[in-house]
């Protein structure tokens, strides 16, 4: 697979033989969604989830991959998290990285946050 970067921030990042390697490893873990079946592909990982804009189907979608894949999730919720008092996003994601989060999804108002992070 030829992917560009470290982050994955755009599909532009990846050329069409990527994409289609994607569709074909989504095609191979349907069985599990579909049978909510569980494997132990990312067993021991860490799955950091930074939601400070509303979202139910999106979040709920990473987490539940996350589980069937075995990841454990830690949620970060801006009105739960230090943000309140004025913390800012790079500080938690510091954070984050500093408990060692293999993965952290994002999903933020101000465009490019996901860029400055990465």
């Amino acid at each position: 697979m030829n992917f560009v970067g470290s982050h994955i921030l755009s599909v532009s990042q990846f050329d069409r033989s990527a994409i289609e390697s994607v569709f074909r490893v989504a095609e191979a873990m349907e069985p599990y969604a579909q049978r909510k079946r569980v494997t132990r592909v990312l067993e021991g990982a860490i799955l950091g989830s930074m939601f400070f804009e509303p979202s139910t189907r999106t979040r709920t979608s990473f987490e539940i991959a996350a589980m069937r894949l075995s990841a454990d999730v830690v949620n970060i919720a801006a009105s739960a998290s230090s943000l309140i008092k004025g913390e800012t996003l790079k500080d938690t994601a510091l954070n984050l990285q500093a408990l060692q989060a293999d993965i952290i999804v994002l999903r933020h108002s101000s465009a490019g946050a996901a860029c400055f992070l990465s």
